[in-house]
């Protein structure tokens, strides 16, 4: 495998002869049309690349982000961004093209951010991928958590007051997302003719970002659906900060926690009670990577308690979690069978001798191997 396919965003592999994936970050990708994709992405080192209140640099994302889905056929579900990082839920027909849809659409907006920021070099961090079955509890949920992200920060009291890149106008009130499109290849253009290039506005056409309903409310008329958003904002502004964050004990002012020296605690209080810190009184959370920290405490020390696995499938069916999950390690399986016979016929490749033929377990890839759709 060369350099270039290592630096592929979008494909992450297993060692050749492993079967199994060892962690999160050695995923196979298994883009199956089926299921919705939820995609997280954070800019490299955290950088503060998307100012909410930059409504130029909004117009100028939604239309690259209009462009991608365009070309590329994926349906938008919803979408977020953040100052440093942007969540959102997309639906698929062709794995193929997800993929070339993720690296046009993050390859350009890095494009956009190096030039309005002066800056350079690698963008993104490595993107986090789930799949996310298409049942209305799970697509709820998923909704709520990327539509929270503005009031989960504190930034808005309610989804809807979030300036910033983010599907929550068009779902709740209709508003169009509006992007702008430049036309840098008709520019060129003109600018070998003698008249010269155009005014600015000569090659920027203002288009509207289509957001598709989730398949299992498709059948909906269109007040039903803004309804059906309505209730999942208002009960994210409905809940409270701390819940939103998944921490039991706030760091601001808060009523005294009742005294649990007077009786014998039990195992799960005792539990509670030694993953709390005794200063700040805020739970620790642990990573993907494996390393602990406490929320708000990059530097915290580490615990010995093991990290939570993340489920390979979001859904609310657990025999549909149990059922993905068992196909999914034979979909590994196969998928390091198959890398073990490309990496033989490449090296018999170089030997002059015949290369065994092999294939890709379907919408799976990595590096510059085909891709089975």
């Amino acid at each position: 495998m060369n350099r270039r396919s290592k630096a592929n965003p979008t494909v992450l592999a297993t060692q050749p002869d492993a079967a199994m994936p060892t962690s999160r970050a050695t995923l196979v990708r298994n883009y199956d049309p089926k299921y919705l994709h939820e995609i997280t992405i954070r800019t490299n080192n955290g950088v503060f690349a998307f100012d909410p209140n930059d409504q130029g640099l909004k117009s100028l994302v939604l239309g690259l982000l209009h462009e991608a889905a365009r070309t590329y056929g994926v349906s938008i579900i919803g979408i977020q961004f953040m100052t440093n990082h942007y969540h959102g839920l997309f639906g698929i027909a062709s794995a193929a093209r997800f993929c070339k849809f993720l690296m046009y659409f993050h390859g350009c907006v890095a494009s956009l951010a190096h030039v309005r920021l002066g800056t350079g070099g690698k963008f993104w961090s490595e993107n986090k991928w789930v799949p996310v079955a298409q049942d209305e509890v799970s697509v709820s949920r998923r909704l709520r958590y990327i539509l929270g992200q503005a009031v989960k920060a504190g930034l808005v009291e309610h989804p809807v007051q979030f300036p910033g890149i983010s599907s929550t106008d068009f779902m709740i009130d209709g508003k169009p997302l509006v992007g702008l499109v430049f036309d840098r290849t008709r520019r060129y253009r003109d600018s070998q003719l003698k008249a010269g290039t155009k005014p600015e506005e000569a090659y920027t056409t203002r288009v509207e970002v289509p957001i598709s309903p989730p398949p299992c409310w498709a059948h909906l008329s269109p007040g039903e659906l803004q309804q059906r958003y309505r209730q999942i904002a208002d009960e994210v502004a409905r809940t409270p900060l701390h819940v939103l964050r998944g921490t039991r004990l706030l760091a601001s002012p808060q009523p005294e926690p009742p005294d649990l020296t007077q009786r014998q605690l039990s195992d799960k209080e005792e539990e509670i009670l030694e993953t709390v810190d005794d200063k700040v009184r805020i739970p620790v959370r642990e990573t993907e990577t494996g390393k602990p920290h406490e929320q708000g405490r990059p530097n915290a020390k580490k615990r010995g308690d093991k990290r939570r696995r993340m489920p390979y499938l979001l859904s609310s069916n657990l025999l549909e979690v149990l059922a993905y999950e068992e196909s999914y390690l034979q979909l590994c399986e196969a998928y390091a069978a198959a890398k073990r016979r490309w990496h033989a016929r490449a090296s018999t490749g170089h030997d002059g001798l015949v290369a065994p033929r092999f294939k890709l377990p379907p919408h799976t890839l990595v590096g510059t191997m085909p891709l089975v759709d």
